[in-house]
């Protein structure tokens, strides 16, 4: 019942109120400057073993990502 059940919706005038009073009238923030995110490395897949792939993993958090 409530996937079918109708959403009413309603504007600022059906409120009864402007968009003054609810801080329309003004911008609160203004976009200086736009910087395009950096590409990452693409991920790796381990496969096989999974004593082998742990192995691997924590040499690799240990070499390359100096974790340990």
């Amino acid at each position: 019942m409530a996937k079918k059940k109708k959403i009413d919706s309603m504007d600022l005038a059906g409120l009864g109120i402007s968009g003054a009073d609810v801080g329309c009238g003004a911008l609160k923030s203004e976009i200086v400057e736009f910087m395009a995110s950096k590409t990452r490395k693409a991920g790796r897949k381990f496969e096989g073993d999974a004593a082998k792939i742990t192995a691997e993993v924590v040499g690799l958090l240990a070499t390359e990502a100096k974790i340990f």
